[in-house]
């Protein structure tokens, strides 16, 4: 059914402007959209991923599926989701908090009512049981990125699109083509950068030529029936708490500041010609306080690997290089990672082979 939507604040709808103590009344546009068909584009963010799993409580909870709720309220159509059937209705499994051990949570893994099937996909990721119904408005796909978006293998192999096509290889692109929505919205490519922060810099940036190729092609399908839409933007990853809490974690527990290295001259000075001898340039380490050295350039093109100490407002530790008994000692030594420049140029460490964000 086409109504006449003046205009829709669908940055509130998606939860975008929560934090704002007002949210401003619609404006007229005076554009008409048709609710007959809503279909939702994304990744886990879309599909209701919750505590480290896809299971029905999480996907009756997914945004697409509570805007589609009020687009119902209008004459929206039906909106259909991939629930998991009777019996495994906690799809992957998921953490769940069973009690707290001196006030602190004890966590586990939901490991009744799963649909798991027990066998494995290429890649080795848990096969889930097939979904059997019509193909669902939300087409929410944990763990996709803009680079899979025309790769018809990558659906079987990731657990969550696999269960949708089930031995039968379709690119993502193709499977919005059979959706044929009549309004969409899109929230895709969070994970074309958020993988390789998160993993330590082994799951690599998407390429920008691949990334708009892409994406205008993901547009192009969904419009080209005329379909309107809405597309989300991409939160900037280097402020999510997984790379920005630690910094502030650490400094509370050392009592305020953000732990130093105290240097006289005489060490300062050894430790500075240490680092030059060795192939790296001068850290800049002086009497005085110190913060532990990043590498600025890679170690496997440059001649003289320029390094610089860390700078704690802008160079970012993750959870996982914390050591959970002791949050200002690290699980390696120097074990930071440092910020994403203006060049988009990732740093490294002197001690360790991968790249860091």
């Amino acid at each position: 059914m086409k109504k006449n939507i003046l205009y829709i604040a669908m940055a509130a709808a998606l939860g975008f402007t929560a934090c704002q103590p007002e949210i401003e009344s619609p404006i007229s546009k005076g554009s008409e959209i048709d609710l007959t068909k809503y279909v939702a584009i994304g990744n886990s963010l879309t599909a209701g991923y919750m505590d480290g799993g896809v299971y029905n409580e999480g996907i009756e909870a997914s945004y697409p599926n509570l805007i589609a709720k009020q687009f119902k309220l209008v004459g929206g159509g039906d909106f259909v989701q991939a629930y998991f059937p009777e019996g495994q209705e906690n799809g992957s499994g998921y953490l769940k908090v069973t009690g707290f051990n001196n006030g602190v949570p004890v966590v586990e893994t939901e490991t009744n009512n799963l649909a798991v099937t027990g066998q494995t996909l290429p890649g080795g990721a848990a096969q889930l049981t097939a979904y059997s119904g019509p193909l669902p408005n939300n087409l929410g796909i944990p763990g996709i990125a803009v680079a899979n978006l025309q790769d018809p293998l990558y659906s079987q192999g990731n657990p969550y699109f696999e269960r949708l096509k089930s031995g039968n290889p379709t690119s993502y692109i193709d499977m919005v083509g059979e959706a044929a929505p009549t309004f969409f919205t899109c929230w895709m490519g969070n994970n074309d950068v958020l993988g390789f922060v998160t993993s330590g810099g082994t799951s690599p940036i998407t390429n920008a030529a691949t990334f708009q190729t892409n994406y205008q092609a993901l547009i192009d399908k969904l419009t080209e029936n005329g379909a309107k839409g809405v597309i989300a933007n991409i939160p900037n990853v280097t402020s999510i708490p997984y790379v920005y809490a630690p910094n502030a974690l650490v400094a509370q527990q050392a009592g305020g500041s953000f732990p130093v290295i105290p240097l006289d001259a005489t060490t300062a000075a050894q430790l500075n010609g240490a680092y030059q001898l060795a192939g790296y340039s001068d850290p800049g380490f002086q009497a005085g306080n110190n913060y532990p050295v990043i590498v600025v350039d890679d170690p496997a093109t440059a001649s003289v690997i320029e390094v610089r100490q860390m700078d704690p407002s802008q160079d970012l530790l993750l959870y996982h290089f914390l050591n959970p008994a002791n949050p200002t000692g690290y699980a390696g030594r120097n074990s930071h990672r440092p910020r994403l420049d203006e060049r988009y140029r990732w740093r490294r460490h002197p001690r360790h082979s991968h790249p860091y964000c």
